[in-house]
């Protein structure tokens, strides 16, 4: 999505660079930027586009101002793409149909979550310290049904801290439900730590499992923090080693109902003793994965297929609309509309009919199942764990990488190494595989795969 917004706003602005440089040299810039055209194309409706453009959704979306002002990023980001759309229409009668693609995405996402979330369900908000909070999600609430291995995400709206703001974590599967660990950073995530301490009603949507992408049989996975909740998946993959930095003791409690069959290198750069994170870790107990089936349904499919019929239906009435002569900026605002309603009504009108015809659908991706989970893990047993390492202070990424690819039994020829949690931990993450790749491939030794995820790129 970012990238391809970098490379749409580089080639509108070389767009109107371009016509500016023209109309400079006619000496008659000024003319052409500021006369509203009704008939052909409307440069004045063009400048403004293009001003919202550069200014509400480029510049408000600076990773500085998603950090310090995150409401202001994401209402300026909505406003803005709506204000840039119309004004563009304005400018040129077929710019709508270059907006096809996303507004059928868009209509399909909007009426699947409206859908989805037609109910508000409990969700189990518990704080645990005085900057985590937990949310668990039961899973005959989710109606969703898991593999293991796989990196599950879903999209929370708790009205009771804001009804309209939806945000996306990574869970951890357990045997109370799907468990979302939060730190509390900024306003939204902080109103929620004022609400822990039992049941909020909540809205789920966009619950996806995603695979990660490994070469080979040797996995290292880099976590700080609560990033490690995005890395539960792949522990249960043999070799395999978690190297996780904790600056706050209580975050050891994320990983007390993971599937683990992994080595565990824990690096605590907090201010407590090393004894009391041993104690925590003993506490901690390791759920065994459990494989639940799940009758797949084509549901985002049939979605997008009733919005992309429900576009060709708008524009079809827009080209009965359209007449002879040269369009005006009036038509171009009404292709728009009509594209968008046609697309939003039919996307809207075939969820609702799969809602009717499945009466336990709740999300798009899963449908509702009965599990019987039984005792999965004790709370008193040991975490099955290879091996345990505690150790102060931050790890030499470089010597960790190296000592992982040496571990390699010489019939692998790649190293995944996974990484997740802050943006500063995998930039150098990112940066000591690089070093570590450059040494090894003059030797000619086992190749170094770097993958990640990063959620510092705006705290809520």
């Amino acid at each position: 999505h970012a990238t391809l917004g970098r490379i749409t706003s580089v080639l509108l602005l070389a767009h109107a660079a371009g016509y500016a440089t023209f109309w400079s040299l006619d000496r008659r810039l000024l003319s052409e930027l500021t006369h509203w055209n009704r008939r052909g194309v409307n440069n004045a409706a063009g400048v403004v586009g293009l001003t919202v453009l550069a200014v509400a959704i480029c510049g408000l979306s600076h990773p500085l101002v998603r950090r310090l002002r995150y409401e202001v990023f994401y209402r300026a980001h909505i406003l803005g793409y709506l204000g840039f759309a119309a004004f563009g229409a304005m400018h040129w009668a077929y710019f709508a149909y270059y907006l096809a693609p996303p507004i059928v995405l868009w209509s399909s996402d909007v009426a699947r979550r409206m859908i989805a979330s037609s109910q508000l369900i409990d969700v189990d908000a518990t704080a645990h310290g005085s900057t985590l909070v937990r949310l668990c999600i039961r899973y005959d609430a989710a109606r969703v049904a898991l593999l293991p291995g796989l990196h599950v995400v879903v999209s929370v709206c708790i009205p009771a801290v804001t009804p309209w703001q939806w945000h996306t974590f990574s869970v951890v599967p357990s045997p109370r439900g799907l468990e979302a660990w939060i730190r509390a950073r900024g306003d939204w995530t902080n109103q929620l730590l004022a609400h822990a301490g039992g049941p909020v009603k909540a809205r789920l949507s966009g619950l996806s499992a995603y695979g990660w992408p490994v070469r080979g049989s040797r996995v290292l996975l880099i976590a700080g923090g609560t990033g490690v909740a995005a890395l539960v998946g792949p522990l249960s993959t043999p070799s395999t080693t978690l190297l996780w930095v904790v600056r706050h003791c209580e975050d050891i409690s994320i990983l007390e109902s993971a599937p683990a069959d992994a080595k565990l290198v824990l690096h605590y750069t907090g201010r407590d003793n090393l004894s009391d994170v041993e104690i925590a870790l003993a506490r901690c107990s390791v759920a065994v994965p459990t494989v639940l089936e799940a009758q797949h349904l084509y549901v985002t499919r049939t979605i997008l297929v009733s919005s992309l019929l429900g576009m060709l239906l708008g524009a079809a009435v827009t080209q009965l609309l359209a007449g002879d002569g040269r369009p005006s900026w009036h038509l171009g605002f009404a292709r728009l509309l009509l594209l968008s309603s046609g697309s939003f009504c039919a996307a809207s009108l075939s969820a609702l009919l799969i809602a009717r015809r499945f009466d336990k659908f709740k999300h798009v991706k899963a449908t509702a199942f009965n599990p019987v989970l039984g005792d999965l893990a004790s709370a008193d047993a040991p975490a099955p764990w290879t091996s345990i390492s505690v150790r102060a202070g931050r790890p030499n990424f470089v010597e960790q990488i190296s000592l992982s690819a040496d571990e390699s039994d010489g019939s692998d020829t790649h190293l995944t190494v996974l990484a997740s949690g802050p943006f500063g931990l995998v930039a150098d993450v990112r940066a000591a595989c690089y070093e570590a790749n450059r040494e090894r491939r003059s030797r000619g030794s086992l190749a170094i795969d770097f993958q990640a995820i990063s959620f510092d790129m705006s705290e809520l």
